[in-house]
């Protein structure tokens, strides 16, 4: 077997074997090593051995203590992502950067999102909690003013009750308008010694046609909307504080 042994064969055999036998490779390269130098003098044997070396580099084994963190990363990113994260397909360093700053994203805008809610919805400024420090507190054991779940809870909160808000407002607004042009208004409030014939339908089309453009320049000159977003955040506080 000594005689026909080479480096480029071994090479080739440990490197199929490390693909078709990758859970056992240690004892089956030392079986194949062992069967086929098993000829070969020992000043060669030791020479091949030296080559395969440096074709195939041994790493520094890595301390147990850092396997076990290199794992637990992998695995606390695998579940914070929804996906499986090898980390031996990339750096950890570029990893974790990568995950931080999208964390740093989600984290600032959902601490943009419920101040916009106290300031907007609520007309308050209050000094909240950031998630940051909500999800600190808790790790810690601190408990903190506001579970993580609540915290969150107050964005949900904000759009059932804007949407139930949205609805009583602009219906209060648009009922003001329908009272404003309810033509037994408009009849009640003309005052008039003509109360028969033509000229009185005259008369009664002259103020609701008055009483349109008044409507109408409300409307447009953003009075309406202004109406509109005082009525909504009225209700807003209202239903903030009955719940």
């Amino acid at each position: 077997m000594g005689a026909t042994v080479t480096l480029d064969n071994l090479e080739q055999e440990i490197r199929k074997l490390s693909h078709t036998q990758p859970s056992s490779l240690e004892e089956s390269l030392e079986q194949y090593l062992e069967r086929e130098l098993r000829d070969t003098p020992l000043s060669e044997k030791l020479s091949l051995l030296e080559k395969l070396l440096e074709k195939f580099p041994v790493n520094m084994p890595v301390p147990q203590g850092l396997n076990l963190a290199h794992d637990e990363t992998e695995r606390v990113l695998s579940l914070l992502s929804g996906t499986r994260i090898d980390l031996s397909d990339h750096s950890s360093k570029e990893v974790s950067a990568k995950f931080a700053a999208s964390l740093n994203t989600l984290f600032d805008t959902l601490n943009q999102i419920i101040a916009v809610i106290h300031s907007n919805l609520l007309g308050e400024k209050p000094e909240l909690e950031t998630i940051r420090h909500v999800i600190g507190s808790q790790i810690e054991g601190g408990g903190g003013n506001t579970s993580l779940k609540a915290h969150l809870e107050q964005i949900q909160q904000a759009f059932l009750i804007s949407h139930r808000a949205f609805q009583e407002a602009s219906r209060s607004v648009v009922g003001e308008m329908l009272v404003a042009l309810d033509p037994e208004n408009i009849a009640a409030s003309t005052k008039s010694m003509l109360n028969f014939g033509p000229m009185r339908k005259a008369e009664l089309f002259e103020a609701y046609q008055g009483k349109y453009l008044e409507c109408r320049k409300w409307f447009d000159t953003g009075r309406f909307s202004e109406r509109l977003l005082r009525e909504f955040e009225k209700i807003c506080q209202k239903k903030y504080k009955a719940e």
